[in-house]
């Protein structure tokens, strides 16, 4: 990704969980968020999965078309895509979102913008989306059968 790419833009970290990163312009947001897995709910990308997915973002924008889409070719695994249109307020709004897993984490990516500005700003968050990557994997000795370790992730 160039410099210039986030021309405009303002990033910053978080220092609130599961937000790790994210950057403003206007009323555009672009999001990073790590999450622990849901080790009883369905499995990562399986059909309930993906249902369970778009039923909660069917909620927070009511009378959106949601298209789905599985990812297979990311180097953080296998992951799913979300694309949505509705409206926030009385304004088209475009959201898609990137929904990761990575050993026990959730990685999720998202896109928040004007429906105007949607296809402009896409283009930025799939040129940061490609430098998303596993940085470090550190991982404890298991004691009684409980795997311990911390997962680092990077954003060039």
């Amino acid at each position: 990704m160039t410099p210039g790419a986030l021309k405009g833009w303002k990033a910053e970290l978080s220092q609130t969980p599961p937000v790790r990163w994210y950057a403003r312009r206007g009323d555009e947001l672009l999001q990073l968020t790590i999450e622990l897995r849901d080790p009883f709910g369905p499995d990562f990308g399986s059909a309930a999965h993906t249902r369970q997915l778009v039923a909660a973002f069917q909620s927070s924008m009511p009378g959106a078309s949601i298209t789905t889409s599985a990812v297979d070719d990311h180097a953080l695994g296998r992951g799913v895509q979300l694309d949505i249109s509705g409206k926030r307020g009385d304004q088209p709004h475009a959201l898609t979102v990137w929904h990761f897993a990575h050993e026990a984490y959730v990685l999720t990516f998202s896109l928040s913008a004007d429906a105007k500005t949607h296809r402009e700003d896409l283009a930025t968050a799939r040129a940061i989306l490609t430098t998303l990557k596993p940085a470090h994997t550190a991982q404890a000795a298991p004691r009684e059968g409980v795997g311990r370790g911390i997962v680092q992730f990077k954003a060039e």
